[in-house]
């Protein structure tokens, strides 16, 4: 039997392949190397394995945030051994996960837009070159994080058009008082200025926020993608939910900028599921 997971802060989405090949799916709360005790790593693993059809598990490939370093990757694989007894345990971060899912074994240049962002270019075995996110708050550009902030930013300022800042004061009846003290004595971080870009997508058909969409995504075009040597020659594709449910601007900002956006999808395991199944690692 062979698991995949692909790890983010708030599930674990698996996939189980059986030796007969059948494939069956489970979600557990999610974990993050950066932001979670181990612990919480461990009470996933003990849910999800009371939904194995068997026990017996010769593979493990876990993708998951958070999971760059060294350091973070063996106190995983170790979890991962202690509770699975897999045979094999591969774990990776979730830039690798995006890479397979999208890319398979062909070249190109996969990127996450979720709650944050990140990029790479791949060669269809190894990811070749990283251009960093650098986190959410120095980075980040095209992210939930950054549609987020950029909201905020419009609101308190007084730059949103009228009907727009009503809705939004309806809503949320957030005081500048309670924004900072969020940032700076609850230390909230990049999911909760990400769950503010849900406003955006239910307003996206005003022009102004369609607008405000497409200058964040172009931003991550002119900062990121377009920084890869040769970049307009080379297939992109993304996944994540930022990507998924504004692709119809994603598409147009790429097309616009002269980029060939070949795949969007939510999820990468799926892909993942799909890779695993044609390679033998």
């Amino acid at each position: 039997m062979i698991l995949i997971a692909d790890a983010g802060g708030t599930s674990i989405n698996w996939r189980i392949i059986t030796n007969e090949g059948k494939i069956s799916q489970a979600v557990t709360n999610g974990f993050n190397a950066y932001a979670h005790p181990v612990a919480k790593l461990r009470e996933s693993v003990n849910s999800l394995i009371t939904q194995l059809p068997e026990k017996r598990i010769e593979k493990v490939f876990f993708y998951g945030a958070g999971l760059l370093s060294e350091e973070n990757k063996n106190i995983v694989r170790e979890e991962l051994k202690a509770y699975l007894s897999p045979v094999y345990a591969e774990v990776n971060h979730d830039l690798l996960a995006a890479a397979r899912s999208l890319l398979g074994n062909e070249p190109g240049i996969a990127c996450i837009l979720g709650t944050g962002s990140n990029s790479c270019y791949y060669n269809g075995v190894h990811i070749i070159e990283n251009k960093p996110s650098l986190g959410y708050i120095l980075g980040d550009e095209g992210s939930g994080n950054a549609l987020g902030k950029k909201l905020l930013r419009l609101y308190f300022r007084g730059s949103l058009p009228e009907e727009l800042k009503e809705k939004f004061n309806r809503r949320y009846a957030l005081e500048l008082p309670q924004l900072l003290k969020a940032i700076y004595t609850e230390r909230q971080g990049p999911d909760y200025f990400a769950a503010y870009s849900k406003f955006l997508f239910d307003n996206m058909r005003h022009p102004f926020v369609y607008q405000l969409i497409y200058e964040e995504f172009a931003v991550f075009f002119d900062d990121i993608i377009s920084q890869y040597e040769n970049a307009e020659s080379k297939v992109v594709s993304f996944c994540g939910g930022i990507a998924y449910y504004y692709a119809n601007i994603l598409r147009q900002v790429g097309n616009d900028k002269g980029f060939t956006i070949r795949t969007i999808v939510e999820s990468p395991i799926a892909g993942l599921t799909i890779f695993h199944q044609n390679n033998d690692l």
